[in-house]
């Protein structure tokens, strides 16, 4: 089995057409094949995943297999094309967290540590400002998409975490709502209960959502090393859509 290879993400000051390159790639997506042409240095640099599947290797690693397509009938063309944006115009969505927890979950799953702490970082910027919360249903969503140890999940706990510390206290409604998420998924509450901990002393000084994102470090939930939070590794290694080296 190849070993995973390093995710080398294009430094601030390089241009996009230095690292961009002149081949490209067809990968149809989802089960309608909804067609995106994309250019092979450009999806390497950023991903793992890509870099592995794009440049498959004999074990001297003389000889190079190339292809041209893929299928991954698996995504969704929506945050594919989000991803798309994010790649070659550096965009995110701005306006909904809708589809962060979808959009971190495909990233993660082709080993986009960039692209993973980016929407980290949106999404604490909305959290900050107001503009987003995760309602009890919405956490729920969040921990059927993500991983277990997920830094996205972690987030949203941390953010749980200072509403329950808010001295603005939500109404009895909205406890209850979450205790009937967490009898569901029991996983929230252990999560919460660890993220509580971590940052109880951060807790201590803060008053509302928007103070608790303020005072986080730079880097808070983050991944740091391209291996940590990609859970499906073999997926990772080995092209699951057709082909396996």
């Amino acid at each position: 089995m190849a070993s995973l290879a390093p995710s080398i993400v294009p430094k601030k000051e390089q241009m996009l057409h230095e690292v961009q390159g002149h081949e490209l790639i067809t990968i149809f997506i989802g089960p309608k094949r909804e067609k995106f042409s994309l250019h092979k240095d450009l999806l390497c640099a950023h991903s793992s995943y890509f870099a592995i599947t794009l440049k498959i290797y004999t074990k001297n690693d003389l000889k190079k297999a190339r292809i041209n397509e893929l299928h991954m009938p698996d995504e969704d063309p929506i945050i594919f094309g989000f991803l798309n944006d994010y790649l070659y115009r550096s965009l995110l969505p701005t306006q909904s967290a809708d589809y962060f927890p979808e959009l971190y979950s495909m990233a993660e799953r082709l080993c986009m540590e960039d692209l993973m702490n980016k929407t980290v970082d949106s999404l604490k910027n909305l959290l900050a400002t107001g503009t987003a919360f995760y309602s009890s249903v919405a956490v729920k969503n969040v921990y059927a998409i993500t991983d277990e140890g997920s830094k996205f999940r972690d987030l949203v706990m941390f953010t749980l975490a200072a509403v329950f510390n808010d001295n603005r206290n939500p109404p009895m409604e909205w406890w209850k709502a979450y205790q009937d998420v967490m009898e569901a998924v029991p996983r929230i509450a252990v999560d919460l209960f660890r993220v509580q901990l971590e940052y109880r002393e951060l807790l201590k000084r803060v008053d509302t959502v928007a103070d608790a994102i303020a005072k986080l470090p730079n880097g808070a939930f983050h991944v740091r090393n391209p291996q940590v939070g990609m859970r499906q590794s073999a997926r990772c290694q080995l092209l699951n859509y057709g082909l396996l080296f």
